[in-house]
C-alpha cells in the first residue's frame, strides 16, 4: 500500500509529497522546502518513518517546485526524474528566482528523464 504525506511549502504554498509504501521505500514529489523550519519538518517526518528515499520527482520545475531540490538531491544521493521538457524551465530557476528578489544557484545533479509511458517504482508498488 503507498501512503502518502503532503507538505505545504514556501511562500508560493506550494504542495510538496512524500508517497511511501510499508516496506518504508519513498519518493520525493516536488521538493519546495526551502526555509530552514520546512526542511527541518520534512526531514524528521522521512528521519521518524525510518524511510528509504528512492527517487526524487519533478511534476513539472516551476521554481515553487524546486526550492529543495539541490537540499533533496545532496541529502538523499538519489536520481531526479522528470519529463526531458522541463529542463529548459529548470536551467532558468536561478533568473526567475532574481525576479522575485533571491538567490537560487543552478541544479547540480543527476537527473533521467521519464515520458508518460513510463511507471514509477516505490519498492514493489508502481505508479
Amino acid at each position: 500500500m503507498i501512503h502518502i504525506q503532503k507538505f505545504t511549502f514556501n511562500p508560493f504554498g506550494e504542495n510538496t509529497y512524500v508517497l511511501y509504501d510499508d516496506e518504508k521505500n519513498a519518493i520525493i514529489v516536488d521538493p519546495g522546502n526551502v526555509q530552514d523550519f520546512e526542511t527541518e519538518e520534512i526531514s524528521n517526518f522521512i528521519t521518524s518513518q525510518n524511510l528509504n528515499i528512492q527517487n526524487i520527482i519533478l511534476t513539472h520545475a516551476h521554481i515553487d517546485h524546486i526550492l529543495g531540490l539541490q537540499w533533496a538531491y545532496d541529502t538523499f544521493k538519489v536520481p531526479v526524474l522528470m519529463h526531458k521538457i522541463e529542463k529548459e524551465i529548470l536551467d532558468r530557476n536561478p533568473m526567475t528566482a532574481r525576479n522575485y528578489g533571491f538567490f537560487l544557484k543552478p541544479f547540480e545533479g543527476e537527473i533521467q528523464y521519464i515520458s508518460e509511458e513510463d511507471s514509477v517504482k516505490i519498492g514493489v508498488e508502481e505508479l
